[in-house]
């Protein structure tokens, strides 16, 4: 039973998937701190939350080639002023570009994690880094 407890989720699904990241040679860093609850968020939810960091994950072994994954957890305003909770996933990897012929990776994906994002009354976002790899954003709001 999560009752809303964001670090519950993430405990759960570092459980499912470590194992596999170990596997595939990716070493993983979490910098998860203590954050608020979210009551609205029952199993169900919980669920789109496992599941919008689980397809982000899928991503990074299917396409990355990354040697790391970092989660980090933060309390963040968002773009209203808004306090929220932000879980942001980051890889080193090749980014969402092939360089070989310049097409965008992700086709349905992306679109299923900022739909799960919305279900969940959140926002997700994805995005190259500068210095390599892919940014997985989710910020759900507090109230």
């Amino acid at each position: 039973e999560v009752d809303g407890d964001v670090l519950t989720i993430l405990a759960m699904l570092r459980e499912r998937l470590e194992p596999r990241l170990s596997q595939a040679g990716i070493q993983i860093e979490w910098r998860v701190t203590d954050l608020p609850p979210l009551p609205e968020i029952g199993p169900e939810k919980a669920l789109q939350l496992l599941r919008i960091f689980q397809e982000a994950i899928t991503n990074v072994l299917k396409h990355a080639a990354a040697s790391r994954l970092t989660f980090e957890t933060s309390l963040k305003q968002g773009h209203t002023g808004e306090k929220g909770i932000c879980i942001e996933c980051r890889d080193n990897g090749k980014g969402l570009v092939n360089q070989e012929n310049g097409k965008t990776f992700g086709g349905r994906g992306l679109v299923n994690i900022k739909r799960r994002a919305e279900r969940i009354g959140g926002i997700a976002g994805i995005e190259n880094i500068k210095q390599g790899g892919v940014r997985v954003w989710l910020w759900i709001p507090l109230n």
